[in-house]
This record gives structure tokens, sequence and C-alpha cells, in this order.
């Protein structure tokens, strides 16, 4: 088993330097097409505020993908069906943003997203569900999700600024964790993603704890 982690690994490797973000983008997916995975990357990445409202054995993936090729800023989305608290249901949205740098204008591109799903659901005579965007990011710098709103710059008339649509958006940047919480975390399929998208350009990082990164492996 330890011979066939290493050899996939620096398969791993050659590959990133050849294929862009494909073999991430890959293991994205891989990871959140999972339920388990997604209920514990909620559980562990994203705010109680949302994640104890949100009905986790009610989660259902979608099989759709909603990508379009104007949405470049997004290597790959994973979409949940699931019920709010009070059975209200609601889309989680799982994006992977590929870029090493802060996205611009991330407002807009989600704007056009939901626009699909939404333009989806109508085709389709399905009510329209509130969706939660959650962007899984990887790079260097920092970044905030910058609301729509802001782009209009100072707005000071109330009555004006109803008329600029507004939404929020939960941002996981893996490179705010320490490793040791990520080394800790007992999340099989999803630590190993975390620490590989963090630590994409440290090799000996990855190769000094394999055993702990691929652990998923002796169980599976």
């Amino acid at each position: 088993m330890r011979h066939f982690v290493l050899a996939n690994l620096m398969r791993l490797q050659e590959l990133s330097k050849t294929m862009a973000n494909q073999p991430f983008n890959d293991l994205f997916v891989a990871t959140f097409q999972i339920k388990s995975e997604v209920v514990a990357f909620l559980k562990n990445f994203v705010s109680l505020e949302i994640s104890s409202n949100l009905d986790l054995d009610s989660l259902a993936l979608d099989d759709n993908s909603y990508l379009t090729l104007q949405l470049d800023k997004f290597e790959s989305d994973v979409v949940y069906n699931c019920n709010w608290k009070d059975k209200l249901p609601v889309k989680v949205s799982l994006l992977f943003e590929h870029k090493s740098s802060p996205p611009s204008r991330l407002a807009l591109q989600l704007l056009r997203y939901m626009l699909e799903i939404w333009d989806k659901q109508i085709e389709q005579e399905q009510t329209l569900t509130i969706i939660i965007p959650i962007i899984v990011y990887h790079g260097e710098e920092g970044f905030r999700f910058k609301p729509l709103a802001e782009f209009f710059g100072e707005i000071a008339d109330p009555v004006l600024k109803k008329f600029i649509p507004n939404f929020d958006a939960l941002l996981v940047n893996l490179t705010n964790y320490e490793d040791d919480q990520l080394l800790m975390m007992k999340l099989g399929l999803l630590q190993c993603m975390a620490l590989l998208f963090k630590h994409k350009r440290d090799w000996d990082f990855v190769l000094l704890h394999h055993e702990i990164i691929f652990s998923y492996t002796q169980e599976t």
C-alpha cells in the first residue's frame, strides 16, 4: 500500500506540472461527491451559524454542473440539495477557485452562476431555491469576499441602494489553517484534499507526511 501511495503521489506531482489544475480538480470533485466528506467539511470548515441550521441528513447530490464558459474563475462545482432548519429547500454549492491569486469581481461571477441555476429551475418549472455558495480557495494571497454593492463605490442614498443586487458567499481559504490543525483532523479523503491543496508547491511536506495524508487509503 505504501508503494502504491508513493507511486501515485509522484505521478500527481508530475501531472500538476503539465496539466494545470486537472489533478486537483479531480480530487475536489471526487471528495465532495461523497456525502460523508461534505458533512465533515461543513462541520469543520463552515461557521456554526450555517452548519447548525442545515439538516445534514437531508443532503442529496445534484448531478448537474452549472458552470459555463463564462464562469472561468471556477474549475469545478459540486452541488447538493439540502433542507434548512425549517424544512426550506436550499442548494449548497461547493466551488473550486483555482487561481493562485485573489480573484477579481468574484461576486459578478457568482451572480452569473446563481442565475444559471435559477434559469435551469425555471426551465424545469421548479420553485427557485436559495443558494449557499461556498468557495474553496488555496492561493498564496489572502482575500475576503467582496459583496457586489462594494463595486459601486460609496452610495449614500438609501433609496438608490435598493437597486443594487446583494448577496453573501462563504469563503474557505485552506491556507489560513495551520498544518497542525489539518493533520489532527480525522477527515479521510477531505484531509488529503485540504493538505494537498495547501501544499501544492511543497512536495517535501507531502512526502514527509504522506502516511497521515493518505491514511484513508488503508481503510478503503
